[in-house]
C-alpha cells in the first residue's frame, strides 16, 4: 500500500502508522467498511468505481465532503492485481456552491420583498382600521346589543383578528428588513429604559414574569429602530417559548471591548443540532414562521461591528446575548 501525506492528514497518521496496515487497522469498522466496499466492487467488475460525493469524518472530526475514483490495474492477462484509488476532497468547492445557492435565493427573497411590501401593507392598514372602527362601533351599541355581542364572542374575535394582522404585518417587516440594505444612524441609549419601554409595547402573558437586572447607567451607541427590532424578535421568541409560563430575565454585562445584553428564558430550549442553523433565513422551528426574525436579527447586529450569540438546552431554556463594541461604531 502506498498513500499521500493528504490520506495520512485524513486519518490523523504517518505513514509508518499507515503502511502495511489495512484500514481495519486505522480506522473505525464503518468507514473501513465503506472503502472496502469501493475496493471490493473494482474487483468483481474489473470496472472503474466513481463516486461524485459522500460525506465522511475526518481524524478531528470534521465532516469532510469527498469525491472518489477507484480503478483496476491488470496485468497482462487482464486479472486485477491492484487497485489505484483518488480521493479529492471537495468541502470548500460545496460551500462555494452552497454559498451561491444561498446568494441567488437571497436575491430572489429581495425581489419579492420590494414587490409585495407595498401591496401588503395597504390591505392590512385597512383591515386594522376596520377591526378598529367594528371595536368603536361595539363599545357605542345599547346594552342590550352589547349582551349579544359578549355572548357571541365578538371583542375576543376581534382582537384575535388585529394579533393575526400583526403577526402578518411583522413577516412583511422581517422580510422587507433582511432584503434592504442598512444605514446606520448612532445615537447612545440606556439599555435598561429601552428594555421597559418595549416591556410596556408588549402584550406579555399574565403567567410569564420579566425581570429587567440592567443596571440604569449601562449604555451602548447604536441606531435605536434597529436595536428595537432586535429586542422586540428576541423576547417575542422568548414568550414563544414559554406557552406554559415561565421567567425571562434581562442582564447586561461589559467585557474586553464589549457591552453585552443578554436575554434569557425558561421555555423549551433548541436542541443542539440545530442552534448553529437558527441565524439561517428561511430556517424556523415553529409551525408557524417563516424562519426571517432571528436573520433581522443577526443582520442589524452585525451593521454595528456586533455579535449575537445563543446558548440553550433543551427543557430548560434559552439566552440570546447580544454584543456591541464599547467604541464608538
Amino acid at each position: 500500500v502506498l498513500v499521500n501525506e493528504s490520506f495520512c492528514k485524513f486519518f490523523g497518521l504517518s505513514k509508518d502508522k499507515i503502511l502495511g496496515r489495512t484500514l481495519y487497522d486505522i480506522t473505525s469498522k464503518n468507514l473501513a467498511d465503506y472503502f472496502t466496499k469501493q475496493d471490493m466492487e473494482v474487483l468483481e467488475t474489473k470496472k472503474t468505481f466513481y463516486l461524485p460525493e459522500a460525506t465522511l469524518r475526518d481524524a478531528s472530526g470534521t465532516k469532510r465532503v469527498l469525491c472518489t475514483t477507484k480503478a483496476p490495474l491488470k496485468d497482462e492477462e487482464g486479472n486485477v492485481t491492484h487497485i489505484i484509488g483518488v480521493t479529492r476532497d471537495i468541502t470548500e468547492n460545496k460551500m462555494m456552491e452552497e454559498e451561491l445557492l444561498r446568494a441567488e435565493r437571497f436575491a430572489a427573497i429581495g425581489e419579492t420583498a420590494a414587490m409585495v411590501g407595498h401591496d401588503l401593507r395597504n390591505p392590512l392598514q385597512v383591515l386594522m382600521n376596520l377591526v378598529y372602527l367594528a371595536e368603536e362601533i361595539f363599545k357605542g351599541s345599547s346594552r342590550e346589543c352589547l349582551e349579544i355581542l359578549e355572548k357571541h364572542g365578538l371583542s375576543d374575535l376581534c382582537s384575535r383578528i388585529r394579533d393575526q394582522i400583526g403577526y402578518m404585518d411583522k413577516i412583511v417587516s422581517d422580510l422587507q428588513d433582511y432584503a434592504r440594505p442598512v444605514t446606520l444612524s448612532i445615537e447612545e441609549i440606556k439599555v435598561k429604559e429601552l428594555l421597559d419601554n418595549i416591556v410596556e409595547s408588549l402584550t406579555i402573558p399574565s403567567n410569564i414574569k420579566v425581570s429587567n437586572e440592567v443596571n440604569e447607567d449601562v449604555k451602548i451607541s447604536v441606531d435605536k429602530a434597529l436595536m428595537t427590532r432586535v429586542f422586540i424578535n428576541l423576547i417575542t421568541n422568548a414568550i414563544q417559548a414559554m406557552p406554559t409560563g415561565g421567567n425571562i430575565t434581562f442582564r447586561a454585562c461589559e467585557s474586553e471591548g464589549w457591552r453585552c445584553v443578554s436575554i434569557s428564558d425558561t421555555g423549551i430550549g433548541i436542541a443542539k443540532e440545530i442552534l448553529d442553523k437558527i441565524f439561517t433565513p428561511t430556517f424556523t422551528t415553529k409551525a408557524k414562521g417563516q424562519g426571517f426574525g432571528l436573520a433581522v436579527c443577526k443582520k442589524f447586529v452585525e451593521a454595528h461591528n456586533g455579535k449575537i450569540t445563543v446558548e440553550s438546552n433543551v427543557g430548560e431554556g434559552t439566552k440570546f446575548t447580544v454584543c456591541i463594541p464599547s467604541r464608538e461604531v
